[in-house]
């Protein structure tokens, strides 16, 4: 059984400065690629793996802070609030700011973005499909036809019209 994270006195308190510090690290990042004149070079890419940590995972409170921003379910669920996550991707000169897309994608599409905003091929055939032509807005974006997840105790077939999930 998993215990959660240490005690902490005040965890709402605890929680909010983590992500204080994440985002004021971030930003600390963020200059000294700035001060070294680096930005036009180099491509930040920011998401996530998960949804929010349950509650039972250290006291994150996830209902107060809304961290799935009102969607259904968080970390291990295959609920929109466990797998639809932000992916923020900043390359100065390349890639307009302030763009919002709600384009569909995987983790395993960001091998193949990488590869193609850098210009490294790979010799292997991979499934992700590359999110350049939305980044560089170059033409139409390539979908999956379908994307599949499963979890120890749930599976999901998710295509461009329906969401399955099966309780296994």
């Amino acid at each position: 059984r998993h215990r959660g994270y240490l005690p902490h006195p005040k965890p709402r308190a605890g929680y909010a400065a983590m992500i204080s510090h994440m985002d004021r690290d971030i930003g600390k990042i963020m200059q000294r690629v700035e001060d070294y004149c680096l930005s036009k070079n180099t491509i930040v890419i920011f998401t996530s793996d998960n949804g929010p940590a349950p509650n039972r995972l250290g006291g994150t409170d996830s209902e107060f802070f809304r961290s799935s921003g009102g969607l259904r379910g968080g970390k291990g669920a295959l609920y929109e609030g466990g797998i639809r996550v932000p992916l923020l991707i900043s390359w100065p000169g390349r890639i307009q700011p302030g763009r919002e897309s709600e384009h569909v994608s995987a983790f395993w599409d960001l091998f193949a973005t990488i590869s193609d905003l850098t210009g490294c091929r790979t010799r292997h055939r991979t499934d992700g499909i590359s999110l350049a032509p939305t980044l560089l807005q170059t033409g139409p974006q390539p979908k999956h036809d379908y994307l599949y997840r499963s979890e120890e105790h749930t599976s999901e077939l998710q295509s461009r019209q329906y969401l399955v999930c099966r309780l296994l």
